[in-house]
């Protein structure tokens, strides 16, 4: 927490291994001087003390190469250079995995995950976070485990879960406490102060803030404290305290560096617009216009997708207030757009109910891909005051369980989805044992839900958990036989992950039963197997459906074609792309279809995208067979579609 004192004694270091002319010592000195840099937000500085490293020592495999690439890449984001800070933390990667160094993979693969997580791209995030947090589990690494929990945690908070998101975000306090890490505690408690934010509890919000801006002082986090200043004063505004937030906003400016903290500095504006919104007098409109114009132009140089579409709400509402429909229109258009992308419409949600009115307005006039009844029930459950609390109903089922690891992770009782689970880890534990209807033994349980710990702590948590499960569906759902723990076989359970395989088995074979139950398992597979869960299990079987829904597309699309119904199979072939945007027999085959119609301007317009993203992504080019059908589609000789393998 003296960073001024290390960047003094990293200097001295620095020029005593010049003296001695050890250059690799010298590039160890300049290595940690950009990570203070980089922690006191002196982003530029740290990127071109990041290059004098790199020319220094070559192109020779080591660590400060490893870690002056890493360092550069993280800069190189929070700047909103994404693709060239991703193309920098990947060489880092690359490097460490040469180098057989996991603690340095891991640590790069977490900070991949938050450049992914802050341009909006969750399910990306998502696998980065997963890497990292596999080996943090194995090595014992709290403070490490710690962070990337914290990551977790905001998936979970802009996906919707917020029981999984608070389980994340009090897993990561603790463990940052116990390993004395002020800086990574002052982040979960503003993390937590996120979470109680877009849930409406402003008070507790508040109160996080309050906290975290302590720990942060005394770790000297400068980023971090103007963050908090900045969403302080926006909780301040949802609370309704406009002058509050006003003076809260003014305090975080007039400390920061527009250029060096663009994200913060957004953050400010859009806070200022929205305190000029809700003042409600005749300059208010053009004074919000002000400050949203500038937040709008700096998450868009930065690629904040999550910011930007929040921006984009509050210009809708300005756009609404003076009356310009077409204003309207454009900017919840653009909220639907960046909505898609994401794959959530939380931070809609996480604005509170003054975006009611804004929601009905857009649905009046038909703006497409927003699902309006979900948005306005998650409203009136979020908060119960402003609407009438709606009550999920389903028609029933004739099987009194269901697990729905494939829509939600639902679990519907007699027809009716369960939502008193007491914790989110019994809901775990009920697919947990859907997934093992042979049963598991109480301690193979304890390994794949709590694998960090003691026999002890583990025996308490399987038992409370298991009570908990049974208060929620009912006493007879777990019985115990030799040992071994399972679901009641009398219960008249459905699982979709069974059906979903037995479904799948049959589609890899051939003819009209194969058709029919592909098209049957593609229906059932509405969401990733759990998305919200990180345990080991969960994530290597979440993997296996994932792939098995890939191929069943690519499968039922060849059959579409074989049988003249190209017009189908394309949408099948995106649908692929919406699960792995790098799979070229996907992309192959939308080239195929447009060529097929005729379209030969959207058949190369998606070899062009395909291209694209192999090189910006992997830096790989299209494969052989890609190039081949590229050269039939120029030359107009378009071939049959090979068979996926």
């Amino acid at each position: 927490g003296e960073p001024i004192q290390a960047l003094d004694l990293l200097d001295r270091s620095y020029t005593a291994y010049l003296a001695h002319h050890d250059i690799m010592g010298a590039a160890r000195a300049l290595v940690q001087r950009g990570i203070v840099q980089r922690m006191r937000g002196r982003h530029s500085e740290a990127i071109e003390t990041c290059r004098q490293i790199l020319d220094t020592i070559g192109d020779e495999d080591c660590l400060p190469r490893i870690q002056a690439y890493h360092t550069l890449g993280i800069c190189q984001t929070i700047q909103g250079d994404y693709d060239e800070g991703m193309r920098s933390l990947e060489a880092a990667l690359q490097i460490a995995e040469r180098m057989n160094n996991d603690t340095e993979a891991a640590y790069i693969a977490h900070d991949m995950g938050t450049a992914e997580l802050n341009r909006g791209h969750p399910i990306r995030a998502r696998r980065h976070y997963h890497q990292a947090l596999m080996c943090w589990r194995r090595l014992g690494n709290s403070s490490a485990l710690a962070s990337t929990l914290q990551g977790l945690g905001i998936i979970h908070q802009y996906t919707g879960q917020y029981a999984e998101a608070e389980d994340r975000f009090q897993e990561s306090l603790a463990k940052a406490r116990s390993a004395a890490d002020r800086r990574l505690e002052a982040y979960a408690l503003a993390n937590q102060g996120d979470l109680y934010r877009d849930t409406g509890h402003y008070d507790k919000a508040l109160e996080a803030y309050r906290q975290a801006i302590e720990v942060a002082a005394t770790a000297q986090a400068t980023g971090l404290m103007f963050y908090l200043l900045a969403t302080q004063g926006i909780t301040h505004c949802l609370k309704g305290e406009p002058e509050h937030a006003r003076a809260t906003l003014l305090e975080a400016m007039d400390g920061m560096r527009e250029s060096e903290m663009p994200y913060e500095a957004g953050l400010c504006y859009l806070g200022l617009g929205m305190v000029a919104l809700a003042q409600k007098d005749a300059t208010s409109p053009e004074a919000a216009h002000k400050h949203l114009d500038r937040a709008q132009a700096l998450f868009e140089q930065i690629k904040a997708s999550r910011e930007l579409a929040r921006t984009h709400l509050y210009q809708a509402m300005r756009a609404h207030r003076i009356g310009s429909d077409d204003l309207f229109r454009a900017h919840m258009e653009q909220v639907a757009r960046l909505s898609a992308e994401m794959g959530s419409y939380q931070f809609i949600l996480g604005e509170g109910q003054e975006m009611t009115p804004l929601l009905h307005a857009a649905a009046e006039i038909g703006i497409k891909g927003l699902d309006y009844v979900r948005l306005n029930a998650e409203m009136a459950r979020l908060y119960p005051s402003a609407t009438p609390a709606a009550r999920v109903r389903i028609v029933q089922s004739p099987a009194t369980l269901e697990f729905l690891g494939l829509n939600g992770g639902q679990v519907r009782k007699n027809g009716e989805i369960v939502t008193d689970w007491e914790s989110s880890t019994a809901r775990i534990m009920a697919f947990l044992f859907a997934s093992h209807p042979r049963g598991l033994s109480r301690d193979r349980v304890i390994d794949m839900l709590w694998p960090e710990a003691s026999q002890a702590r583990g025996n308490g948590l399987f038992h409370s958990t298991v009570y908990r499960m049974r208060s929620s569906l009912s006493r007879e759902i777990i019985i115990h036989e030799k040992g071994i723990y399972r679901i009641n076989p009398e219960a008249g359970y459905r699982y979709d992950v069974a059906q979903f395989q037995r479904l799948a088995r049959l589609g890899r074979t051939q003819g009209e039963p194969a058709h029919i139950a592909r098209v049957e398992a593609i229906d059932l597979y509405r969401t990733p197997f759990l998305e919200a869960c990180d345990h080991e299990w969960c994530y290597n079987l979440r993997h296996v459906l994932h792939n098995e829904m890939i191929d069943l597309l690519l499968l039922e699309a060849h059959y579409l074609i074989d049988n003249e119904r190209i017009d189908e199979a394309e949408p099948l072939y995106m649908r692929v792309l919406s699960l792995d945007s790098y799979d070229e027999r996907a992309h192959r085959g939308i080239m195929w279809c447009r060529a097929r119609r005729n379209d030969r301007a959207g058949a190369l317009r998606q070899f062009r995208e395909c291209q694209r993203i192999l090189q910006d992504e992997l830096s790989v080019d299209p494969s052989e067979q890609t190039l081949h059908l590229h050269e039939s589609i120029l030359e107009g000789s378009l071939t049959l579609l090979p068979m996926p393998n």
